[in-house]
């Protein structure tokens, strides 16, 4: 069994950490095993990220084709509120940001790779895969409160669609 020792690390004037760490070589973690931890929870990263991303634009096209359905009559193509105009709006907005930020981060991942491969530097090429994952996370914020603004824009405009429908059938 191996020896095992006390560290006492001040963190703050109120408390006081205690790690002990064992000096026996199966209690450590191995670099091999923290890359391991790692890269699976990237790739959980990036699954997540994609069902949000499929989702969110299968509702978004669900919404547009609602509206187009609910607008389109024999006499043409017409919109019974602004709040519906609103919301197309705002849902080709979303798909324009989906395509961007996809587009963007395949750009850096291309060139990312191109650099590592050229550089061969860890710590730098770590940097900048964290500095671009805080980007990309910032991205899906912003789709999600896009995604909001289209979900509730379409229940609004809906309900106004609905009044206007029951008014001529009643």
């Amino acid at each position: 069994m191996g020896v095992q020792k006390e560290i006492k690390r001040e963190t703050t004037v109120r408390e006081t950490t205690v790690e002990t760490i064992t000096e026996d070589s199966s209690a450590n973690v191995s670099q091999s095993d923290v890359q391991k931890l790692l890269d699976e929870c990237q790739e959980f990263l990036y699954a997540q990220s994609s069902s949000f991303s499929k989702l969110s634009r299968t509702l978004v096209f669900g919404v547009i084709g609602t509206i187009w359905v609910l607008s389109y009559s024999p006499e043409g193509f017409s919109l019974s509120n602004d709040w519906l105009l609103w919301d197309l709006i705002v849902a080709f907005l979303y798909i324009v940001v989906d395509v961007c930020h996809y587009f963007i981060d395949s750009c850096f991942y291309r060139s990312e790779y191109f650099q590592f491969d050229k550089e061969k530097d860890i710590s730098e090429h770590d940097k900048r895969m964290n500095k671009r994952a805080h980007r990309s996370f910032y991205a899906i914020c912003g789709k999600f409160i896009i995604l909001c603004v289209v979900c509730l824009l379409f229940i609004v405009g809906f309900i106004k669609q609905y009044d206007v429908m029951s008014k001529l059938f009643c």
